[in-house]
């Protein structure tokens, strides 16, 4: 900064000698006030000229500045402002003001006024505001013309320089001010960079040589782009997958690609699509120019093309730079197709095809088990989202008989989207009862979302072949003859039937088989008569062998005997047609009816009756006696009796003839299952165990009494949905054939029907089958829930025999034994030196030396007992206080006692006792009631009670439409939804009774406290302390009951629910178990006060800190029971069925799965099993390790039983919570592993309460 020096700080006269014309030149600073701005004239020419007292002055012209008042020359402004008078004078020139003054003697004066200058103008910019574009990489020294800065001072006081203002150091390594007098340059000392920094903000301020700063000058630098860079994408490779259905009215994009440009400016980038190896018009997709968004136009077709790959560019508006980005879009497939179902059916059956129905013909005489074909299921979705195909008969018609054929997926599949069933025979055909043409309606079905399904019919003709042998009526026929019947009279006609359905198959042909007879007797071979040739001229009878033989195939055939006895007409004697009468019958008729018929010759009149006849109360035939019609007078029973045989005589003869009666089988029996127990059936679900993806279930039989056809069984599942996953095969086999998607366990509803004629019977019982997953048994109701309703009904049982018991233990003790007692104690003696002694261990000389009682027992025994209450101030017996007052009243000693707080009554040994086995009665009920909590948990009973009120659950429903409303009500809430489905009211009922118990339980702890802790608390048996303790202990036991409930409500509503899951909460569930052992701990211990007696430990010293051990060991006892309440409330015991080993891992990997960390610990399975694992393997090591360190140790009797219980418990409680996780958390074993833990804190309790009387050191 420059320091300029004024040299004219007053007003300087130059004045001349003048003759005609005086020069004046007066130098003055602006700014000078006004009243200094006066010259006298004639003063100023004093010393110039000899006249000047004699002119008169006056202005050569006006002036705008001065005024002559002569002879006064009068500066006329308010002020001297140097910059205004000389605003159009150059800063370097003078500023003056000169003026010509005339005299009246022509003497001219010349004025001048010479302003000198002040700083008293700041700089300024006329413009605060400077926009500038300056081009990137322009070279160094590029200078740009900046606006200077104005001051109206001169030369001396004007622009010193320019300087930037609240800049950064960049701003001073780039840019540079450069100044000239009449410029102001801004000059470039390093190279632009558009894409580092496209702007620059400069202040800019003028500062002249006064130090005066001027306005700021804003100078917006904007840089220029260049236009270097291409576009660059975001992405090397995009690359999206959709769904094939997805619609092209959507106007959502699919994907969108994005490029970005590192130029500053040039940076609008347009996309195109380009290198596609389609036709645009087949091209299924665009892209916004300006977004990148790429849209579906057409229709997608995963069938057709399941991945599309092509570029898209990117490039700037000069289309010079540009970028290309690789694109792969996946169509993913969706179950749009349904599958197709595709019969191969072997030529000697196929008879006709079309695109609904197939049709094929079978010979009735296929074999059972036949192949006749087979079908291909094909879709053409992949498999990855139909899964698999199946193939069921939704319909087999007529219904009246069993389905003929069924389906067989035994075959391997050998592509994923293919499923091969064989066709086979299950039954054997017979058209003749009915088995002409079935309608078969088959559905294959796939298994993606939506499930998509298609049907197609197979008709089944079954040809009728000639395979019935033709059969006559009677094996045996007799005909009797005249021996005066004429030649070709009609001896008499044997019957023959063929069952074949086709009338060219029944078409019989009779031959005579002995053809020595050909010339008596001659046959017609179309209807079977007999005739006579010749009369025979040896014999009265002969017999002939007759064949009824099948015209089509002549290896069907039949034989009979023909009996042909001669009479004579003169010596006539009545006898039967035939020897044998064959009559068939079917079983069951409505009776009576007729059977048939018997003949005699024509000798005369007869009579029929039944030769030999048991019993004629119970034989079902009657022959008429006149007509020999015989009836049927009974029911028939197959199965009971299916062939009689019986004679009929004639009247006054001894002629017979057998009745062959055959009782044909009717469909009356039910198919009836050999074993009707529910069967609960194991199985493992992963595909591991079963390569080829089929497991055996079971197998089942039904027997039916009815015979041939109608005692054929067949199985079948009551819900059609199970064929999906399940197949049962005529033999009775179930298969598990298809895993996905299968939920276990499920309930299996299986029925029998036999192939009865015309109609089928079904079994009247259903046979159910539970199958469950090997690896979450727990799930399975299986018998569990039977072995668990009989314990709970036997747990209730002894519950209400203890209750009655302990009731009736009450009033005997109150009526009798409690009388007697106190009786029995007010007889006994009082020994003042006894009491004292056992009491306050008080040696006999205290006793003996009392001398200022000397000779009175009364005195001595108060001086004793006084002394006892000064020296122990916890003792507080109130009988020997009153002793004590007895003793001064008898006493003529006085003795100065001090004020004594009356003490509390004394606790005698029977009401300690009565004390103490309340407390550990009620502790065995809180025990009970955790027991019965877990078997409440662990056969999913909690949440069958869906309300809570006191007195109302104490009543459960007792009429079936109770039961019925209850059970709709439970169906309300979501365990029912997601588990119970298929739950019976009979199942209900179970799980009902389970909670139920487990409520009635938990109120009976709660009456077993609270009574005898009124009574004892009204008669005064509890001091303040323990009066504090029940108040906790009545708290907690309320508390319960809430938690209780409020743990169930967690389970019962949908918002309440953990991931959804039909459980109740495990923190409530940790709370309400927590709160039990507290309560459990809590009442034990008290107990062990009161029924506890001192031990004795004359030798016995443990440190300190033994018992403080203890008491860590009952803490981390108590931490692993909270532990197993959230393994129980997540079913964590069936995560990893493994030990040591969590599967493969020690720490398993999905420990840390949840966010944020601490969730882990109580809400993911995996964690919570792994750390119940450590603190039970680290509570079994800390018991173990103390029972070891403390063996060289003398506890005590009772400090070393409890430890050496406490250690055997441990071991028995690890090796319960082992097999519980290696077998799956069976009930039993888990419900004993619940109790083990109240064991293991039992003994704990009673190790620390004696190490606490042990003496420390």
């Amino acid at each position: 900064m420059h320091v300029y020096i004024l040299f004219y700080l007053l007003p300087t006269l130059f004045a001349y000698d003048c003759d005609e014309i005086c020069n004046v030149t007066f130098s003055i600073r602006e700014n000078t006030i006004h009243n200094e701005l006066r010259w006298n004239l004639t003063a100023l020419l004093a010393n110039r000229t000899v006249l000047f007292k004699y002119f008169q002055f006056s202005l050569s012209n006006p002036s705008k500045y001065f005024e002559i008042n002569s002879p006064i020359l009068q500066y006329r402004l308010k002020e001297l402002d140097r910059e205004e008078i000389c605003e159009n004078f150059h800063f370097n020139d003078e500023c003056s003001l000169q003026l010509q003054i005339f005299t009246q003697t022509s003497f001219i004066i010349i004025f001048k006024l010479i302003i000198l200058d002040e700083n008293d103008w700041k700089p300024f910019f006329p413009q605060d505001y400077v926009s500038l574009a300056i081009r990137e990489n322009l070279p160094l020294n590029y200078r740009v013309q900046l606006p200077i800065a104005y001051d109206y001072d001169s030369i001396q006081y004007n622009i010193d320089h320019y300087e930037f203002i609240k800049t950064i150091d960049e701003i001073e390594r780039i840019f540079q001010l450069e100044q000239t007098p009449d410029e102001l340059r801004l000059k470039l000392i390093r190279t632009l960079d558009c894409e580092m920094t496209n702007n620059y903000q400069l202040y800019i301020i003028a500062i002249d040589k006064g130090g005066y700063r001027s306005n700021i000058l804003h100078v917006n630098v904007t840089v220029g782009d260049f236009n270097e860079y291409q576009p660059r994408f975001t992405q090397r490779l995009y690359h999206t997958s959709i769904p094939e259905n997805f619609s092209s009215i959507n106007s959502s994009p699919i994907l969108q690609v994005s490029a970005i440009d590192d130029d500053c400016y040039d940076r609008v980038i347009l996309y195109t699509i380009v290198n596609t190896d389609l036709p645009n018009e087949m091209f299924p997709f665009n892209i916004d120019n300006h977004t990148g968004s790429i849209r579906v136009r057409y229709v997608l077709d995963y069938e057709n093309i399941s991945t599309y790959r092509f570029r898209v560019k990117a490039s700037n508006l000069d289309g010079v730079t540009s970028s290309i980005v690789p694109i792969i879009i996946d169509i993913s497939d969706v179950n749009d197709n349904r599958p197709m179902i595709q019969m191969n059916i072997l030529n000697e059956y196929k008879r006709e095809e079309n695109e609904e129905n197939f049709i094929i013909n079978l010979n009735e005489s296929i074999r059972l088990g036949q192949v006749i074909g087979n079908i291909l299921l094909r879709d053409l979705d992949s498999a990855m989202v139909n899964y698999r195909l199946s193939l069921k008969i939704v319909s087999c018609l007529p219904l009246s008989t069993a389905c003929p054929v069924e389906l067989d997926s035994g075959m391997e599949n050998h592509t994923w989207s293919s499923t091969t069933y064989l066709i086979k025979t299950t039954r054997q055909l017979n058209r003749e009862h009915g088995d002409k043409e079935f309608v078969i309606i088959l559905e294959a079905r796939d298994y993606g979302e939506p499930s998509l399904s298609s049907q197609r019919r197979l008709i089944i003709h079954i040809n009728d072949e000639n395979d019935c042998a033709p059969k006559f009526s009677h094996l045996n026929y007799q005909f009797l003859l005249s021996n005066a019947s004429l030649l070709g009279s009609l001896i008499g006609q044997v019957r023959a039937l063929d069952d074949d359905h086709l009338p060219d198959h029944r078409r019989v042909q009779y031959k005579l088989f002995e053809y020595n007879h050909e010339n008596v007797v001659r046959i017609d071979p179309t209807n079977g008569s007999l005739f006579l040739v010749r009369k025979p001229t040896t014999t009265t009878k002969f017999n002939v062998t007759v064949f009824a033989i099948d015209q089509s195939n002549h290896s069907l055939f039949d034989q009979a005997n023909v009996e042909i006895l001669f009479y004579d007409e003169l010596n006539c004697s009545v006898m039967f047609t035939q020897a044998v009468f064959v009559f068939n019958t079917t079983e069951h008729q409505r009776i009576p009816y007729q059977l048939g018929q018997i003949h005699v010759n024509e000798c005369g009149s007869t009579s029929y009756s039944i030769a030999e006849q048991n019993s004629s109360s119970i034989f079902p035939f009657i022959v008429d006696a006149h007509s020999g019609v015989i009836k049927v007078i009974r029911e028939l029973d197959r199965e009971t009796q299916s062939f009689y045989k019986f004679p009929i005589k004639i009247t006054n003869s001894t002629t017979q003839a057998e009745i062959h009666v055959n009782i044909l089988d009717r469909n009356d029996h039910y198919p009836i299952f050999d074993d009707s127990f529910e069967q609960y059936i194991y199985v493992s679900t992963h595909q591991y165990y079963h390569q080829n993806n089929q497991i055996f279930i079971t197998h089942i039989h039904a027997t039916d009494l009815d015979d041939d056809v109608n005692g054929l069984v067949n199985y079948y599942f009551t819900n059609k949905d199970h064929y999906n996953y399940f197949h049962i095969y005529y033999n009775g086999s179930v298969i598990l054939y298809n895993l996905h998607n299968l939920r276990l366990p499920i309930h299996l509803e299986i029925y029998a029907r036999d192939h009865g004629y015309p109609k089928a019977l079904e079994s009247k019982e259903t046979l159910v089958v539970y199958v469950c997953d090997i690896f979450a048994q727990n799930e399975c109701p299986s018998n569990k829930l039977r072995r668990n309703f009989y314990v709970g009904s036997i747990i209730i049982m002894i519950i209400v025999v203890l209750f009655l018991l302990t009731i009736i233990m009450c009033i005997i003790w109150n009526l009798f034994i409690k009388d007697y007692c106190k009786k029995k104690e007010d007889k006994k003696s009082y020994n003042c030196q006894m009491e004292a002694r056992k009491n306050l261990i008080v040696s006999d000389s205290l006793y003996d030396e009392s001398q200022s009682i000397y000779g009175n027992h009364y005195s001595k025994c108060a001086a004793v007992l006084l002394f006892n209450l000064a020296t122990n101030h916890r003792y507080r017996s109130f009988g020997l206080l009153k002793n004590v007052q007895l003793a001064f009243k008898r006493s003529s000693a006085t003795i100065p006692v001090a004020p004594v707080r009356t003490p509390l009554p004394p606790l005698s040994a029977g009401a300690k006792q009565r004390i103490g086995l309340w407390l550990a009665w009620t502790a065995g009920m809180t025990a009970g009631a955790v027991v019965i909590g877990g078997l409440t948990r662990l056969t999913e009973s909690g949440l069958s009670m869906t309300n809570w009120h006191w007195l109302n659950d104490m009543n459960p429903p007792r009429t079936t439409e109770a039961w019925q409303a209850e059970f709709e009500r439970y169906k309300n809430f979501p365990e029912y939804e997601q588990m119970n489905r298929e739950m019976t009211l009979d199942e209900f009922k179970k799980i009902y009774y389970m909670e139920f118990a487990h409520r009635m339980w938990g109120r009976a702890t709660g009456l077993v406290f609270a009574f005898p802790a009124l009574v004892f608390w009204y008669r005064g048996l509890f001091d303040r302390a323990m009066k504090i303790r029940v108040c906790i202990f009545g708290g907690l036991i309320a508390v319960q009951g809430a938690l209780g409930w409020y743990m169930v409500k967690s389970g019962l509503h949908k918002e309440t629910l953990i991931d959804g899951r039909a459980s109740v909460s495990p923190y409530r569930l940790a709370a309400h178990l927590g709160t039990a052992f507290v309560l459990y701990s809590g009442l034990l211990w008290n107990s062990f006060k009161y029924l506890t007696k001192p031990d004795v430990y004359a030798s016995t010293r443990v440190p300190r800190g033994w018992a403080m051990a203890v008491h860590g060991l009952l803490t981390l006892t108590l931490v692993t029971v909270v532990a197993g309440a959230f393994v129980a409330g997540l079913d964590a015991g069936l995560v990893y069925p493994t030990f040591p080993k969590m599967g493969d891992y020690w720490i398993p990997p999905e420990y840390s799965e949840l966010s944020p960390w601490y969730r882990n610990l109580f809400e993911n399975p995996v964690a919570v099993q792994f750390n119940h694992r450590v603190l039970g393997l680290t509570t079994s090591a800390s018991v173990l390790a103390f029972s070891l360190a403390s063996l060289s140790v003398k506890l005590g009797r009772r400090a070393a039983t409890a430890r050496n219980l406490l250690a055997a418990m441990v071991v028995l409680q690890a090796s319960l919570g082992i097999g519980t996780l290696l077998y799956h958390v069976p009930v039993s074993m888990a419900a004993a592993h619940q109790a083990g833990s109240l064991a293991l804190l039992s003994f704990a309790l009673w190790l620390a309460f004696n190490l606490k009387r042990v003496p420390k050191i």
